[in-house]
């Protein structure tokens, strides 16, 4: 998902869900990533038949039994799954990219990778399922989520400063792009997101 706001698709009143590291997602279906951005589907239009079957067995367990038995067929997925054999790391270029809090040109990771800008481009679309500038500014939001998330007094130009927006405005743009909110108004209301849970340890560890 790139931004917040409805998504193509139906409607799901229960779902669970799983955090995929970037580029590690394609052994796990048999459709390209970049059809899945910013859409949601049932499984049993992806998986087909054992899909739907997986989906009404779901209905049926209690929480943990859910996570063990979709864990328990993600891993037959993986072990089974078709691996994509190629000469660019780019699990650890997405993963060089959130380190560095997306502070990092497209000219630059296509230098550093060996390939030309559009080659870098095709793998990340193809791979991820967007391009490789607008994960970098997802990176950045994800860094600027977790200084969002910390409930603490904070200076907003300085993080703007420290995470590389030109200015103020430039960061809350940003976030509402990303969020439909501003950084202060996530810190000022009691918002649920996993996204948020899950950048909310970041700020622990760095701060």
């Amino acid at each position: 998902m790139s931004g917040v706001g409805r998504t193509d698709g139906r409607d799901l009143s229960e779902s669970v869900g799983v955090y995929f590291r970037p580029a590690r997602v394609a052994p796990f279906f048999d459709v390209s990533v970049q059809e899945l951005t910013d859409s949601a589907f049932a499984i049993g239009d992806i998986w087909g038949t054992s899909g739907s079957r997986l989906s009404s067995e779901l209905c049926d367990l209690d929480e943990a039994a859910r996570i063990n038995r979709l864990e328990s067929v993600l891993l037959t997925r993986l072990r089974r799954g078709r691996r994509r054999t190629t000469a660019l790391n780019l699990e650890g270029l997405a993963a060089s990219v959130v380190r560095r809090r997306g502070h990092v040109r497209v000219e630059t990771m296509a230098r550093a990778a060996g390939v030309s800008r559009q080659h870098l481009s095709r793998e990340f679309r193809e791979r991820i399922g967007i391009g490789p500038k607008l994960y970098s500014r997802l990176a950045r939001f994800q860094s600027l989520l977790a200084y969002s998330g910390s409930r603490t007094r904070i200076d907003w130009a300085t993080v703007a400063l420290d995470l590389g927006f030109f200015d103020q405005s430039h960061m809350i743009a940003e976030f509402r792009r990303f969020s439909g909110l501003t950084p202060q108004a996530l810190v000022d209301r009691d918002w649920f997101h996993p996204f948020i849970e899950r950048a909310r340890p970041v700020v622990a560890r760095t701060a």
